[in-house]
């Protein structure tokens, strides 16, 4: 039985997308890793500032699990950075390793 060019088409698209998702997860972690780190706090202190646990902070910095904008807000304002700022930076390195 052959494949349907469209559910192929599809299919590869899907892929994409979710590479694409890893590959954004990824580097919002690298990110929010660097900046916690620069802020001179553990997994584990952060965690306990905005009341998340330290598994929920390592999943974020290592690209396992994404980031919903509340979590965001939160690490921002843990951090001392504005979020705003914080997703333009990662939409700007997005777009350069796109090229």
């Amino acid at each position: 039985m052959k494949n349907n060019p469209k559910n192929v088409v599809a299919a590869d698209i899907e892929d994409a997308s979710e590479q694409d998702e890893a590959k954004t997860n990824a580097l919002i972690g690298a990110i929010l890793g660097h900046l916690r780190r620069a802020e001179g706090l553990s997994q584990t202190s952060l965690a306990e500032k905005i009341g998340l646990s330290r598994e929920e902070i390592n999943d974020f910095e290592t690209g396992a699990a994404g980031l919903s904008f509340t979590d965001l807000e939160k690490i921002a304002q843990a951090l001392n950075f504005e979020s705003r700022d914080f997703i333009e930076s990662v939409d700007a390195y997005h777009r350069l390793l796109r090229r």
